[in-house]
Formats: structure tokens, C-alpha cells, sequence
């Protein structure tokens, strides 16, 4: 499933999402971050770094509720956040953000 970013997101991810909102429970993701421009394949570490960094920065000036928990996948280009509903609703909505699967599956 896509968002309107054109994320790829997990429907356990939205379903969790969902679940959660009432409650403002926190919900753990893994975000994929899109490389910069058409060419470019895969993020540097240092860009993944940054760029996580930023991206969380900019969500948390913008709704005024910051990710609880982070953990950046330097080599993968990717990382693990835990946060209220409306904190990861407003990050899969970045144009960053290529990919967002829940984190703890139903078979866990």
C-alpha cells in the first residue's frame, strides 16, 4: 500500500497506526529513506545519518511532540523510530520517506 508521498507502507503499520491513535500509544516503524535525486541508488552512512536526523527534526518543530525512541540503520539507509500515532502519520507523509513497515509484526 502507498501513501500520497508515495511511500510504501505496511498495512500492519496502518492498522497499528489506527489501534493506537485513541490512546496516543506509542508505535515502533522502520522508515526506508528515498535517496536525493533521480540518479543517486542507495544513501552514503553520513547521508542516512543526516538526513534521519533532519527529517525527525523537522516533524517534531512542526506538530510539537518528538519520537520517543530512535535508531539509525547507517549502512541500510533506514531506521527505527517509536512514536505517537500523529508523530509517524506526519513522517510517512515526507517526501524522504520510501518505505515504513511496522515493527513488531503480528507473529512476533
Amino acid at each position: 500500500m502507498s501513501d500520497e508521498s508515495g511511500a510504501k507502507v505496511d498495512p500492519e503499520l496502518l492498522r497499528q497506526l489506527d489501534a493506537a491513535s485513541a490512546a496516543r500509544s506509542p508505535v515502533a516503524a522502520v522508515i526506508g529513506l528515498r535517496p536525493p535525486g533521480k540518479g543517486a541508488a542507495i544513501l552514503t552512512s553520513e547521508q542516512t545519518e543526516r538526513l534521519s536526523r533532519r527529517l525527525l527534526e523537522r516533524i517534531e518543530r512542526s506538530i510539537g511532540i518528538g519520537a520517543r525512541a530512535v535508531n539509525v540503520f547507517q549502512h541500510l539507509g533506514s531506521f527505527v523510530v517509536v512514536a505517537e500515532p500523529a508523530f509517524l502519520v506526519e513522517l510517512l507523509a515526507q517526501p524522504e520517506v520510501r518505505s515504513a513497515v511496522a515493527n513488531r509484526q503480528p507473529d512476533d
